[in-house]
């Protein structure tokens, strides 16, 4: 059996998907297992108190663990599990210690590799195409995108893609000990990406670039913390005009990564 901790994130159902697709006895944790909707021979449990009785592989998301990934790592080696894929990140690299995702996801990386366990640590690069979900409302009702430092590059990922690395990890022995890093196949800027939405639209959508404190206020509206928004100005304003590197995805999954625009197609309806 193979537990997905996090089902019902925008990477963990895709994980969910492809292992029930592909016939393998899956059970999906998840804080609201009354709305999970997965198929009925998914076994669905919650967060709380995880039965890991029978279950071979696991994967962890440390976003289903606000206290840490501590307690589920180790009850998992002390009861047999074989194989465990943590979701880590590229920037794991940056020893800042004010980076809180890098000291966060460094931790989970240290007592992965001495659970004892085989382990696959996938450090997706580039950014998140989800976080494209921010400019939903305003595309909705003006056709306008807000946001800061519009020639920042990144090379987005679509979360199936993520998915399907961590897929990998759990159902083959190709990725075993390795911290497979990789990102969305093209650099683009953020206002390019507002171009490719208008383009799959087929409506013009006009890009207005805020200064750092109309940025604050937007994303503080948003209920991004104050923290996180301090970081976020940094990350962009580093990033103007500097091509993200691109890391391919295909030797770990044997396809080209999926597109910007493969992901707006994806999610049209929500900027409908």
């Amino acid at each position: 059996m193979i537990l997905v901790t996090g089902a019902t994130g925008n990477v963990g159902r895709h994980i969910v998907a492809g292992l029930h697709r592909d016939g393998y006895d899956v059970t999906a944790v998840t804080r609201t297992p009354a709305t999970a909707a997965f198929p009925p021979e998914v076994r669905v449990q919650p967060t709380e108190n995880i039965d890991l009785s029978g279950v071979e592989s696991i994967f962890v998301n440390i976003a289903a663990f606000p206290d840490g990934p501590d307690e589920i790592v180790a009850r998992a080696a002390d009861s047999g599990v074989q194989r465990i894929v943590g979701l880590s990140t590229y920037s794991v690299g940056d020893p800042n210690p004010r980076n809180a995702i890098a000291v966060r996801h460094r931790h989970l990386e240290d007592i992965v590799r001495a659970s004892g366990m085989e382990w696959v640590l996938p450090r997706p690069a580039g950014g998140f195409a989800m976080t494209t979900l921010e400019w939903a409302g305003s595309i909705k009702r003006e056709r306008t995108v807000r946001a800061p430092y519009g020639e920042a590059h990144g090379a987005p990922l679509h979360e199936k893609d993520i998915a399907a690395v961590c897929l990998a990890g759990l159902t083959t022995k190709d990725l075993l000990g390795q911290e497979p890093q990789f990102s969305g196949p093209e650099s683009i800027s953020y206002r390019r990406r507002a171009e490719i939405i208008s383009e799959v639209l087929g409506e013009p959508i006009t890009f207005v670039e805020l200064t750092d404190e109309d940025a604050r206020v937007v994303w503080a509206e948003a209920g991004v913390p104050p923290h996180a928004i301090q970081a976020r100005l940094g990350m962009f304003a580093s990033m103007v005009g500097v091509s993200h590197p691109v890391d391919p995805i295909e030797p770990f999954i044997g396809r080209p990564g999926l597109t910007y625009a493969d992901w707006v197609r994806d999610h049209i309806d929500a900027f409908r």
